[in-house]
């Protein structure tokens, strides 16, 4: 079997790309040995690469044991993110399935975020799109029912500090940044780590998304956080979003700025009669309440 690779198609390539872990499992031998026969590099047989691995990457879990035999084939379709054609399947983009697969390993500490490593280089290379999934990704995963070790939630905002200087020095997009949203709306996370990491995101971006979720978690907080909580909400105020996405949330940075002036704090009240009048110029006559706060 592939002993004459030129005679097997794009089809065939496929099939094995698709039951390559399978593969693995029954005869990790053989797997081992035909690896570069079922991904090929070359360029000429681009194509071969292009059935197997996006079949691969975008039906197959991201299992431990082929990791193991495919690392150079990972730190290949990493390279191929700037040049390849962008490919979608019925189902997956291939480019946000490939970070799915790297956020997967870097949880459970099969892979790490070392300079040059697989996931650094994927988070540089990556388009916004791909960037936004994979934080999107570890949010909802962070959301679910299972029990999260202490270490993985350390290995977890340990990365989401290395994008952030990776924003500031410019080398990943830092408008990619906005779906730390998706983190903040977890309970899984420190609040105080949170609530820090929250305002660079919207130092850089003014954005954060999901914002209605964003602004639910930061209502509570708003009492243990009020001068924080305000300035989030004043820095929403100048996001760029849609006219309709304010008429949906505002009502809820409404909630959170009442919450943060009950504090009484006199460096609060200045910051939340900014906000008003960042929300007022966007037409949200609602925040009027708070003008008077600024002298």
């Amino acid at each position: 079997m592939l002993e004459h690779p030129e005679i097997y198609g794009m089809t065939s390539r496929a099939v094995f790309g698709q039951w390559f872990p399978w593969l693995v499992l029954i005869d990790t031998e053989w797997a081992r040995n035909h690896v570069d026969t079922i991904f090929p590099e070359s360029e000429e047989q681009l194509s071969f690469w292009v059935a197997a691995w996006i079949t691969y990457v975008s039906y197959c879990a991201p299992y431990d044991q082929p990791l193991e035999l495919l690392r150079d084939k990972y730190a290949f379709a990493i390279r191929q993110l700037k040049t390849a054609p962008k490919f979608r399947t019925t189902q997956y983009k291939p480019a946000d399935r490939l970070g799915e697969h790297l956020l997967s390993f870097y949880w459970r500490g099969k892979i790490s975020s070392e300079e040059g490593g697989l996931l650094q280089t994927y988070f540089r290379l990556c388009d916004v799109d791909a960037f936004e999934h994979g934080l999107e990704f570890v949010g909802r995963s962070l959301g679910g029912n299972q029990e999260i070790r202490r270490d993985v939630i350390e290995r977890l905002t340990a990365l989401f500090d290395s994008l952030i200087d990776e924003a500031e020095s410019a080398r990943v997009n830092a408008t990619s940044l906005a779906a730390f949203g998706w983190w903040f709306s977890t309970d899984r996370l420190d609040e105080q780590w949170k609530m820090s990491r929250l305002l660079e995101v919207l130092h850089h971006t003014s954005r954060v998304d999901p914002a209605d979720a964003v602004l639910e978690h930061l209502l509570p907080m708003a009492e243990r956080f009020p001068l924080e909580a305000a300035e989030a909400v004043s820095m929403m105020a100048e996001g760029n979003y849609e006219p309709w996405d304010f008429e949906y949330w505002s009502p809820k940075a409404l909630a959170v700025l009442e919450k943060a002036v009950a504090s009484g704090r006199p460096d609060v009240k200045s910051v939340v009669a900014k906000a008003a009048d960042r929300f007022g110029r966007l037409g949200r006559l609602e925040f009027r309440q708070f003008a008077a706060l600024e002298t």
